[in-house]
């Protein structure tokens, strides 16, 4: 499988088919396919919450902390992931007319 359904894939709010995965730093994921590649388990939900605060919706492009919230997006067929990537050098802003 690639990385977007994989649960260590963080994508760029933006741009959910490319972000950061822990198992290779420093580099951009996209649609590679690796050994480490693992499916989230609602069971590791709670986990993810307690260490990080949230987990990501790419489909709706939301921060997700409510572990009914989660279960309502993934029974919808919404791509979870435990991060999201945070492009320091890119602002959302409007741009100046």
């Amino acid at each position: 499988m690639s990385c977007p359904v994989c649960s260590r894939f963080q994508p760029h709010p933006l741009y959910p088919s490319l972000g950061a995965c822990p198992l290779k730093p420093g580099e951009l994921a996209g649609w590679s396919r690796c050994e480490g590649f693992s499916r989230w388990k609602l069971e590791d939900v709670e986990e993810a919450l307690e260490s990080s605060g949230y987990v990501y919706c790419s489909t709706c492009r939301t921060a997700l902390a409510d572990p009914e919230e989660v279960k309502a997006h993934a029974a919808k067929g919404h791509a979870i992931h435990f991060g999201a990537l945070v492009d320091e050098a890119f602002a959302e802003e409007a741009a100046a007319d």
